[in-house]
């Protein structure tokens, strides 16, 4: 999902009430970070759903940072 941040994947499962989508990335060290995951009420992902992803995506990076300084 290269519209959140750099290494950013989308995991995506379709179920009988709807589609959902989870945004993580693995990218940042030994760490997973899973950033937002939401529920698609139809074809464009929210626009909210993404600056969610891309907020939490620039805290993961600081938090690595972090680690890595330490």
């Amino acid at each position: 999902m290269h519209s959140v941040g750099k290494g950013v994947r989308e995991i995506r499962v379709a179920e009988d009430d709807g589609w959902f989508r989870v945004f993580y990335v693995a990218d940042l060290g030994d760490v997973v970070y899973i950033l937002h995951g939401f529920q698609k009420k139809s074809n464009q992902t929210p626009k909210r759903a993404v600056e969610t992803g891309i907020n939490r995506y620039r805290l993961a990076v600081a938090e690595s940072q972090q680690r890595v300084q330490r």
